[in-house]
């Protein structure tokens, strides 16, 4: 199964960023303007505003950087596509956990994210995920029968 990245629900979060970043310019402009110390404020708005400007520069691009295909879950493995085509499959036996979490990025206000942890303590995070509660469920089915029908091997996996 491949897991595609979400464009749609980036996109919409990226204008509710745009929008209430520019609402805080606005409303940060307008204090800054009424204030007896203009310079002070003037500064205090620019440097927000170039804050917040390079939070979004980086964003952008590093979703645009993701590959369309973000994971591809197999019977005896998981496919961890990275940025600028780079891939990384890792054997059912080396992982330790995988679990569903909500994504604290910006842009992913109410996304989950799907965290594969690996024995040797690797954490990696699949953010940007089309159908995260579907790609979870087909993960752990694949991840289950597999381990169970390698369980002696699972557990001589060195940690």
């Amino acid at each position: 199964m491949e897991v595609r990245k979400d464009t749609k629900g980036f996109l919409s979060h990226l204008v509710v960023f745009i929008l209430v970043n520019v609402l805080l310019f606005i409303i940060v402009g307008l204090i800054a303007l009424n204030s007896v110390n203009v310079l002070g404020d003037a500064a205090f708005w620019i440097f927000f505003s170039l804050i917040n400007l390079g939070i979004l520069v980086h964003l952008i691009f590093d979703y645009i950087c993701l590959p369309k295909v973000l994971l591809t879950i197999e019977d005896d493995q998981v496919i961890i596509h990275k940025r600028f085509n780079k891939s990384l499959a890792v054997n059912y036996l080396n992982i330790r956990s995988g679990g569903l979490y909500p994504s604290l990025r910006p842009l992913t206000l109410k996304g989950k994210q799907l965290v594969i942890t690996l024995k040797d303590g690797t954490v990696y995070k699949i953010s940007y995920l089309k159908n995260p509660q579907d790609a979870f469920k087909v993960y752990k089915q694949k991840f289950d029968a597999y381990v169970f029908a390698h369980l002696d091997d699972y557990y001589s996996v060195s940690e």
